[in-house]
């Protein structure tokens, strides 16, 4: 095992030893002087593992030794932990004489002694230093019972301020030299292509990222996407991450040619800025394909390359010469050490110190990511002697050739605690540049026995404290947030990674990319394998890997249908953590409730419709992530009995629980679930009332109850005891409403479900009732940011303007006529405060029926910047007050004849107005981009459109009886045009503004026709500037 982890899975074995489960078993199998014996060898073996890794590097006897130690010390933990999981049989089995029939036990454990007794004789052999290991076994004690390290704990919506607070350092001039590289004109007609090229470690990501983030440049691409690059430069692959980063939303894989299409769609006519990180592969065959669609782009269009090769720039056809990115100054390098050694560098250090401390810094060869992590690591020392100590260290003298990260990095490592140590490894598992989220991670670490018990703080919390203290110590960095999954995604920096791979030995095993081997040997205990090689997975390859923990599938599978080899469990049944996730598995086969030490099951988005009964024999299992198995029917029957189960993950996409009927009887008896994305309430006939939620105190994070109209009686809806979950911050409370409504019970049912005021997000959706219950919108709900009234037809709006930290506000297929002052809370409020004071962002989706919004008073929503209206054909007329309005969007608002007067309005999308509407655009004044769509009867702009004088973006679709653009010439700051499906244009005879860069045209085979024989021509009307670019149907011309 590598370094520092031996010592925790020894650990792993005495937290066995000394259980409760085995005061109770040695008595009952008559196997007390044999345990005796094996704590005994440990401890013995404990007392000299500190000097016998770190003599490993320099002597094979050592590693050999170390190598059968091993072995042994995992077959201890498993016939343990067997063990202990058949004693939790108990409880459902009739005798403890039939839950270990087949064990044998007391021989198991004797042969193991055995073994033990031969490591400790060939130790003496070896003449281990005991002093040393005395010493690390003390220092293992305190860390684990102690703090050991402190709990910095860094909050989710810190993180990335966290991670960018000392990133600007010595980046000032960098900074300016690159935003005016992606600002300036473009040397081709179409896209640019700005590269950073610099080693690992020297800041290419941040400093990137901090450009991307600079107002100018946000305020001169119309589009901002970032897209990490893997080792395998992929069109397919990255073609649909751009998708989704210029969209935000998740999209389905097809093939490459209608994700082109799709892509062409998304960039024509836009100005956009690309950002592909860690490009670091020369040979891309791929690269034309990726490039097709983004030649779609305005002019001025911007791709931003971070690369560590001087070839990329040259492969990619980039005009512009490469910004080779060098290492921070002395003097930056020594206030970003002080930064994260003292916290602020400005602080006041003793002289001594800082002579030795600069000294120290200057074995960090100007990266910044060296300094940081070395920074990191003397925080936890402030005197001279453990300075001196590290500069002094022999570490400097390792081998550099292409490892200049290496020494730096194996000081953080070698100084981490052995919990930290292992948690750390297990990362080399994943691929390069893969982001994970830190829960996840927390899981596959308790999975593995990493987060041991700490008196009584749970594993999840002292799995954040470790997963905080890697975070601050430099060996994990922020990525992004995705809003889709709603947490923040974090990544490896790629020399961290290569250090991990190069440390974690053969004991972790992830194949190079090319590399078609399944090449792990007998000491590999966690695998990671790509998912196409599920066609040519043989059991042959399983053959020697009796002892693997981890058994994951990663990537895209590119098979129609799988099914897991019936006697692949029976080969693994060591297994920890199994994750068949993405993969088209059809069945689980039966096989499955023989892996009785699994404790991490993810089956994301296969294609199961049904989970074996016996899955409810892993009495281990933590957690099931069945996220996106849009197929499964039901949860098996048993599914109470795995009462170690904390995180069961369902669905988390608008609680759509496939064809679920409900959950199995007695579900509530999962006492320990800490995760429960969804809950499915059964009828009074069978299934699992809404009561048995009453005993899951636990729970947190986000919940989504369905099938309400269930529960008839609202004393069940009072036992489900929801005002006492302080740990749920998003909950959805959902009715089908195609269930018959009995009078006023949707209201009792609704009243007896009010949430803790902790709660952050609450949807209400297929409501039946009238009136909807007076805690929603109760300003004791302070946390409450988002609320979502959907599919509630019968009820009114309650007063909701006193919500404190109320952000978004929904309101979607609802009756009601009439929005007045009472919304707002006007009646009975205090004067003095104004309604919806946090309010960012409002909707109104498919309220067929509202009239009138009115009621508005002089301060209320005075953060308001986003309104949207769709589909509410009747109502005639919008409040005055929205000063703070900058953007507006309406659909389908057929009764709507004027506008007011918007002051700070920037964006208006307008989709089948009215020509009256329209006539009033020039009062709107501040407008800087503008879109007209699917209006029938509008056969010429409006004449006052030139009034527009900061109108820089203009998009008309589908306005069938469109004839002419008048008067389009006269605006003056136009620079983006977009014209679509608008078949009855066929000239621009007025010419185009002079400041226009960028035209595109769809559907439009008159307009472009003429557009080809005229712009550009001789006529001086259309000869456009240097800058001009046209597109046609997706395609430059």
């Amino acid at each position: 095992m590598s370094e520092g982890t031996l010592a925790a899975h020894l650990e792993v074995v005495f937290q066995h030893l000394a259980s409760q489960t085995m005061k109770k078993a040695v008595p009952l199998l008559g196997c007390a002087n044999a345990a005796t014996k094996v704590r005994r060898m440990l401890l013995r073996i404990q007392a000299v593992i500190r000097d016998a890794e770190e003599r490993q590097g320099r002597e094979e006897d050592v590693r050999d030794w170390l190598g059968d130690l091993k072995c042994v010390i995992c077959d201890a933990d498993d016939v343990l932990d067997e063990l202990s999981s058949r004693f939790l049989q108990l409880d459902k089995e009739s005798s403890v004489l039939e839950v270990l029939a087949d064990f044998d036990y007391p021989a198991r454990v004797s042969r193991i002694g055995d073994k033990l007794d031969e490591i400790v004789k060939v130790a003496a052999v070896l003449k281990f230093n005991e002093l040393v290991g005395v010493n690390r076994a003390a220092r293992v004690v305190n860390e684990r019972r102690g703090n050991g390290g402190a709990a910095f704990g860094v909050r989710d919506d810190e993180e990335e301020s966290v991670g960018d607070k000392w990133s600007t350092f010595g980046r000032e001039v960098d900074r300016e030299n690159v935003v005016k590289m992606l600002l300036g004109d473009n040397i081709r007609s179409d896209f640019d292509v700005v590269s950073l090229v610099g080693q690992g470690g020297i800041g290419k990501t941040t400093l990137a990222r901090i450009v991307f983030n600079d107002d100018r440049v946000v305020n001169h691409f119309r589009l901002r996407i970032w897209v990490s690059v893997s080792v395998d430069f992929d069109a397919r692959r990255l073609t649909k991450a751009i998708i989704e980063s210029a969209t935000g939303n998740k999209y389905l894989l097809l093939g490459i040619e209608a994700m082109q299409r799709n892509l062409r769609t998304v960039l024509s006519g836009k100005r956009f800025l690309l950002v592909l990180d860690n490009l670091h592969k020369e040979n891309f065959d791929d690269w034309g394909n990726l490039k097709l669609p983004l030649m779609s782009g305005a002019r001025g269009s911007k791709l931003l390359v971070t690369t560590s090769s001087d070839m990329v720039p040259a492969k990619i056809t980039c005009l512009l010469p490469p910004y080779h990115l060098k290492g921070l100054s002395s003097e930056d390098c020594w206030l970003l050490f002080k930064m994260h050694a003292f916290d602020d560098k400005n602080a006041g250090i003793d002289p001594d110190l800082e002579i030795i401390g600069k000294e120290i810094v200057k074995r960090c060869r100007n990266l910044p990511l060296l300094v940081k992590a070395l920074g990191s690591l003397m925080h936890t020392w402030k005197d001279e002697y453990e300075w001196r100590r590290i500069l002094k260290n022999q570490i400097w003298n390792f081998p550099i050739k292409n490892k200049v990260h290496f020494p730096v990095l194996w000081l953080s490592y070698l100084h981490l605690p052995m919990h930290l140590k292992q948690c750390f490894l297990y990362c080399s598992m994943l691929p390069k540049d893969v982001t994970f989220t830190k829960d996840r991670l927390i899981r596959l670490w308790m999975a593995q026995g990493f987060i041991l018990p700490k008196g009584n703080i749970v594993m999840e919390d002292l799995g954040r404290d470790y997963f905080d203290q890697l975070f601050w110590k430099s060996f994990f960095q922020y990525s992004h947030y995705d809003y889709e999954e709603g947490s923040p995604k974090y990544i490896l920096h790629e020399a961290i990674h290569d250090f991990a791979r190069f440390i974690s030995a053969s004991e972790y095993f992830l194949p190079q990319s090319g590399d078609d081997s399944c090449g792990f040997s007998k000491s590999t205990l966690h695998l990671s394998l790509n998912s196409s090689r599920l066609g040519n997975l043989s059991l042959d390859s399983f053959a020697d890997s009796r002892s693997l923990r981890t058994f994951s599938l990663l990537g895209e599978c590119k098979l129609h249908e799988w099914k897991v080899p019936t006697d692949l469990f029976l080969k693994l049944n060591c297994l920890r953590v199994m994750d068949l996730s993405n993969t088209p598995l059809l069945v689980l086969p039966d096989s499955v409730g023989q892996l009785i030490h699994l404790r991490y099951l993810g089956l994301v988005g296969t294609q199961i419709e049904c989970l074996p009964e016996s899955l409810c024999k892993l009495f281990n299992l933590q957690t099931l992530d069945l996220g996106d198995c849009f197929r499964l029917q039901e949860l098996p029957k048993g599914i109470k009995n795995l009462t170690n189960l904390r995180h069961l993950n369902l669905q988390l996409h608008q609680c759509k629980v496939s064809g679920m009927s409900s959950f199995p009887l007695g579900f509530g008896q999962l006492t320990g679930l800490r995760t429960l994305s969804a809950f499915v309430v059964g009828s009074n006939k069978d299934g699992c009332k809404i009561g048995e939620l009453k005993g899951l105190m636990d729970l947190q994070g986000k919940l989504c109850i369905s099938k309400l109209d269930n529960v008839v009686n609202e004393d069940d809806a009072m036992d489900a005891n929801m005002k006492e979950k302080k740990h749920i911050y998003q909950l959805e409370l959902q009715w089908n409403l195609e269930s018959k409504i009995v009078e006023g019970v949707h209201e009792k049912v609704l009243s007896n479900l009010q949430p803790h005021a902790n709660l952050k997000e609450l949807t209400i959706r297929g409501f039946g009732g009238v009136t909807l219950s007076n805690w929603i919108g109760d300003p004791s709900f302070f946390n409450l940011v988002t609320l979502n009234l959907s599919d509630c037809p019968n009820c009114h709006i309650p007063p909701l303007g006193q919500l404190p930290s109320l952000k978004f506000l929904y309101l979607e297929k609802m009756g009601v006529k009439h929005i007045r002052g009472d919304f707002s809370g006007n009646g009975s409020k205090d004067s003095k405060f104004a309604s919806f004071p946090s309010l960012k962002t409002l909707k109104f989706e498919n309220l067929p029926e509202l009239e009138e919004w009115s009621g508005m008073e002089d301060g209320d929503m005075p953060c308001l910047q986003e309104v949207i209206i769709v589909g509410c054909s009747k109502l005639r007329a919008l409040p005055s007050m929205l000063t703070s309005l900058k953007k507006l969007e309406m659909w389908n608002c057929f009764c709507l004849n004027s506008l007011p007067k918007v002051p700070m309005l920037s964006s208006l999308v307008l989709r089948c107005p009215t020509n009256s509407l329209l006539t009033g655009l020039h009062k709107q004044d501040s407008l800087v981009h503008l879109e007209i769509k699917n209006c029938p009867e509008l056969t010429s702009l409006p004449r006052n459109l030139k009034n527009l004088s900061s109108l820089k973006d203009l998009v008309v679709h589908d306005c069938k009886q469109l004839l002419l653009l008048e008067g389009i010439k006269g605006l003056l700051s136009l620079e983006h045009l977009e014209i679509n499906g608008c078949t009855q244009l066929h000239s621009f005879p007025d010419g185009l503004p002079a400041a226009l860069q960028s035209l595109s045209i769809f559907s439009c085979p008159s307009l472009a026709k003429w557009c080809q024989q005229n712009i550009g021509s001789q006529n001086p009307r259309f000869t456009m500037s240097q800058n001009f670019s046209i597109c046609i149907d997706g395609q430059k011309v």
